[in-house]
């Protein structure tokens, strides 16, 4: 599990799990950072300023939490921040991954697949029910805090699908 990296936030807060489709070297790290930073910075919706704190980890995995929308959620303030990130990962010449894809931690690095790979993932070897998936459907701080981020693919939904059982040593 990773050290809490929003100490100061309850357990309700909002948390959104993003990721880019690849790692980001030094320079493009301090270019998404700076344009992170930029627009949580200034994250107002019809009047509201909101308080968000952010961690970028792996030069690929992007968490942002916000307290206020746990209690009064606005779609519209969500989507023109989502909108944005958007806009600095192509900036950075990366894109968010979708929810057709899967994050996976393999040899210690991240990797984005899509869902149609991973019969042939599992099939090769290349990934096995130790192998972590990060669920980027977390949606609280809790969640988090639980350990709930990376998971072994037999813990997850793609261990049912495909009877994945605990390997013993």
């Amino acid at each position: 599990m990773i050290h809490d990296p929003f100490p100061g936030f309850p357990d309700e807060t909002r948390l959104w799990v993003m990721v880019l489709d690849h790692p980001l070297d030094a320079m493009g790290t301090v270019q998404f950072e700076t344009g992170i930073r930029g627009i949580l910075e200034a994250w107002r919706h019809k009047g509201q300023a909101y308080e968000a704190a952010w961690v970028f980890r792996d030069a690929q995995l992007l968490m942002i939490a916000e307290p206020l929308l746990a209690v009064a959620p606005s779609g519209c303030a969500i989507d023109g921040m989502l909108r944005k990130v958007e806009r600095v990962a192509s900036e950075v010449g990366a894109r968010l991954g979708t929810d057709s894809e899967v994050l996976l931690r393999c040899d210690g690095r991240l990797e984005l697949h899509c869902r149609t790979e991973l019969a042939c993932l599992l099939e090769k070897g290349r990934i096995c029910s130790e192998t972590l998936l990060v669920d980027r459907s977390l949606h609280n701080l809790a969640q988090l805090r639980q350990g709930c981020l990376e998971r072994p693919l037999v813990k997850t939904w793609i261990g049912r699908k495909y009877g994945l059982a605990i390997m013993q040593a």
